[in-house]
């Protein structure tokens, strides 16, 4: 991989340089990430893109983000470091090396002293209010809602991936500031929480109008609590599932940076679809969680439940539906274990539900009581799937109004399942969501054995126990 660094020169110059707060900048010769003796401490710079450009410095005939001069300058002003990687600069323009260094985004943060992000000003004035915990409107929540950095796809990555990880202002004062990361996650949280209501069933009315704050939330938390590598691959698909992303492949390429930051796992191969990659990383880290998404699944007899690796959309579409969440709902659990044999893949830690003309009393408990509506408790079956699916329905569930009864609690598949082609529900007990957990429908029909993602609202018996139990299961 070419990796370069943006370094200060008082050298004759013999290179295109950038001349910033006074001194010269130049790109410095490739550096080994792996070399702890010989690679530069150095910092790595995050911020918003925007639509304007302006002629790129170093490179004669390309422009750049009329944001990435500014973001720099707020970085050095602000920074311990003497070298700095901003992508514009820094990353290769094109080819291989280009998609070799996407790939690596999350290794080379790891590799950094210090994460400086570079907020708008703006976006930073509601952090501050955050901080000193003044009031807040819903207006300027919606700025951070809507800010571009807060909403991108990349925003995981470059979080969970930095130890030392600090916030300013793009326009900063005459004495520069910081906002620690720590500090904004405390705040956040709080801010969040007091424009909280649980009057209905808009339950989390938060996640409806704020997904990206909750979603940052909740990444804020992963690098808090240094837990991402434990985090369910399904658990970081659920924290990107709101972000943008003007390429597709940058969803991809922002997941892997996210599942990990070991190079090995990450040697450029061309010929290698992006979504197999991503998966071929979770099957060796234990963790199959990847099933619980929306996407077709494997058209081979014996893989029938695994996501079909299609290629990237044509159409522009935001997230490749390979890897979107079945519920983008942020869940716990470390993983989703299983293991390969001849005869195919045992899932671990998963429960049986069993098909029912209705909800057993315990499950009528449970859900109303999930979802704070306890006048739920003494609706009918119908009623009580309509407003379910209502509410998950609101938070970007895709799937069937129709749901499948069981004896815990309800099922919501992505299509319409006859009763009599279903052979088994399967719920998983090693992830799970405050309401339940994601599973897969096993469905035998003319066509073949087939597995669907599905959504189990409810509490199953094992959820009564620890998160090692359950059963295994053949798929």
């Amino acid at each position: 991989m070419d990796f370069r660094l943006l370094v200060e020169t008082t050298e004759p110059l013999s290179q295109p340089s950038l001349l910033l707060e006074g001194r010269n900048w130049i790109l410095s010769q490739s550096h080994a990430l792996e070399d702890d003796v010989n690679l530069p401490r150095f910092a790595c710079i995050s911020y918003r893109w925007g639509s304007a450009r302006e002629p790129h410095p170093l490179f004669e005939g390309l422009t750049m983000s009329t944001h990435a001069r500014s973001s720099l300058a707020a970085a050095i002003r602000i920074g311990s470091c003497n070298a700095f990687r901003s992508d514009v600069f820094c990353v290769p323009l094109a080819g291989s090396e280009r998609q070799s260094t996407l790939e690596k985004m999350g290794y080379i943060y790891s590799r950094a002293a210090e994460v400086i992000i570079v907020l708008g000003e703006d976006t930073f004035s509601v952090i501050q209010k955050m901080i000193l915990k003044s009031s807040l409107s819903k207006s300027d929540l919606q700025i951070l809602e809507c800010d571009e950095w807060v909403s991108s796809v990349w925003t995981y990555q470059e979080i969970v991936n930095g130890g030392v990880v600090r916030f300013v202002s793009e326009r900063q004062a005459d004495t520069p500031s910081s906002i620690e990361c720590s500090d904004f996650f405390n705040a956040l949280g709080y801010s969040l929480s007091k424009h909280q209501s649980s009057t209905d069933l808009e339950l989390l009315p938060t996640m409806k109008t704020f997904p990206n704050l909750n979603a940052l939330e909740n990444i804020l938390e992963d690098w808090a609590t240094e837990s991402y590598t434990f985090r369910s691959a399904l658990n970081i698909f659920s924290s990107m599932a709101s972000k943008r992303n003007a390429d597709p492949a940058n969803y991809f390429y922002a997941i892997l940076g996210a599942l990990t930051q070991s190079p090995q796992e990450l040697i450029w191969n061309p010929d290698q679809n992006l979504a197999e990659k991503v998966m071929a990383i979770c099957e060796r880290k234990n963790d199959f969680s990847f099933i619980y998404t929306a996407a077709a699944r494997d058209n081979d007899p014996r893989r029938r439940w695994r996501p079909q690796a299609a290629p990237l959309p044509a159409d522009g579409a935001t997230v490749p539906a390979v890897l979107r969440p079945i519920f983008a709902w942020p869940c716990y659990g470390r993983s989703q274990r299983g293991h390969y044999t001849d005869n195919g893949l045992w899932l671990h830690g998963m429960t049986i539900v069993q098909l029912a003309p209705s909800v057993s009393d315990a499950g009528r408990k449970f859900i109303p009581s999930s979802l704070h509506r306890p006048e739920l408790q003494h609706v009918d079956d119908a009623v009580l799937g309509s407003t379910v699916f209502a509410a998950i329905g609101s938070l970007g569930f895709e799937g069937k109004v129709a749901p499948i009864i069981v004896t815990e609690g309800l099922v919501f598949g992505l299509e319409t399942v006859r009763r009599d082609d279903i052979v088994r529900v399967l719920v998983a007990n090693q992830i799970r969501w405050p309401m339940g957990s994601p599973g897969l429908v096993h469905i035998s029909n003319r066509d073949g054995k087939q597995y669907m993602p599905c959504v189990f609202i409810g509490s199953a018996e094992s959820t009564k126990r620890s998160l090692e139990d359950g059963e295994s299961v053949l798929i």
